[in-house]
């Protein structure tokens, strides 16, 4: 059960975001701002440093043993 605490407390909050914003967007025709479009590449550079900071915390663990 621990394994899965993080998602559990974290689910409740997501899905108020998704209920408030299909609220903003079918009650009150209210867009966003930004495409996703737009921000393709600002989530392709986090993807990337996430996974090097990952990968160089997974080696620093492996040589420590």
């Amino acid at each position: 059960m621990f394994k899965w605490r993080l998602m559990l407390m974290t689910l409740p909050v997501v899905a108020a975001v998704l209920l408030v914003r299909l609220l903003l967007e079918r009650a009150f025709g209210v867009t966003g701002w930004v495409d996703f479009s737009d921000v393709t590449a600002v989530l392709t550079a986090a993807a990337f440093l996430v996974r090097f900071m990952l990968a160089g915390t997974m080696s620093d663990d492996e040589m420590r043993r």
